[in-house]
């Protein structure tokens, strides 16, 4: 058995002990809080981004070409000759076509500016703009195109009539609007309205050639 006073120096010694260990022990740095991002985030900014880009990539492919000067002059006089919008005159080249046939005289099998006929006339502006080549009468090219109806007709599409019988005997080009170029037996190569109601009454069906 310990006496009192060593008990007492045993009591002091672990007093001691304990003083020091606290002294010495280091306290652990608080663990930082991580927060991990939701990782959808930026995959979501990188495809948007691409999905941007490719849009751009689309646009620019899309652009329509850079027209000349005359082109734009031309484009302008049509649009507002047909009633029309510009966006609506698509391919130049018809009109500039057009543009050098206006109020040549009709001729009966002509196929020159000196007289042209209505097939004569198609025969020639397929020809140099679309570079495709046509049976020489109006019947026989509605015999060999696809047939459309008047709502779905866009330019550059045949329009055909049937005015001495119930065959197709009269072609013309649609153009915008309503709008159409033939040679007319009475004053030759010109722009009618499909609406007019002597074409209305003849009008026979629309053609695309395929």
């Amino acid at each position: 058995m310990l006496s009192s006073q060593q008990r007492y120096r045993l009591y002091l010694l672990l007093a001691a002990f304990v003083l020091w260990g606290c002294k010495n022990t280091q306290t652990l740095p608080e663990k930082k809080k991580t927060t991990t991002k939701n990782n959808t985030s930026p995959v979501t900014i990188v495809f948007e981004e691409l999905e941007e880009t490719n849009e751009q990539k689309e646009e620019v492919s899309v652009a329509e070409p850079t027209l000349s000067k005359e082109e734009l002059e031309l484009k302008t006089k049509y649009a507002e000759l047909l009633e029309a919008s510009p966006k609506e005159i698509e391919l130049v080249e018809l009109y500039a076509f057009i543009d050098e046939w206006l109020g040549v005289k009709y001729k009966y099998g002509g196929t020159t500016k000196k007289g042209v006929d209505c097939s004569g006339f198609t025969n020639m502006l397929y020809n140099n703009v679309f570079k495709k080549e046509l049976p020489r009468s109006s019947s026989d090219i509605a015999a060999v195109v696809k047939s459309v109806s008047k709502k779905e007709l866009s330019e550059g599409d045949f329009v055909f009539f049937s005015i001495r019988s119930n065959k197709v005997d009269h072609v013309g080009i649609y153009l915008a609007n309503n709008r159409f170029v033939h040679a007319s037996t009475s004053k030759g190569v010109i722009i009618s309205s499909l609406e007019h109601p002597y074409y209305a009454k003849h009008f026979k069906t629309g053609g695309r050639l395929e």
